[in-house]
């Protein structure tokens, strides 16, 4: 990471702020949501490529709505 870090702002619903809690609770250390994004993020910029660990990543994604047909876009309520 870079020395100096800059803001980003995030919109999301409820049950997105819900998964990512879970994500949380799940971490060793219970980081804060924004290191929990963090992770995640770096988690499947990692994953990229790498086919054993993109499935890895997308089954931590899974709560958050991602797939692997559309990893950009929550799936439909009625999916």
């Amino acid at each position: 990471m870079d020395a100096v870090s800059k803001v980003f702002q995030l919109r999301a619903d409820a049950g997105f702020f819900r998964a990512i809690d879970e994500f949380r609770r799940g971490e060793p250390d219970l980081p804060p949501r924004a290191e929990a994004l963090r992770r995640l993020v770096t988690a499947g910029l990692k994953a990229r490529g790498n086919p054993n660990l993109h499935r890895q990543v997308l089954d931590e994604f899974a709560p958050l709505g991602v797939t692997a047909e559309a990893p950009c876009r929550r799936r439909r309520e009625d999916e």
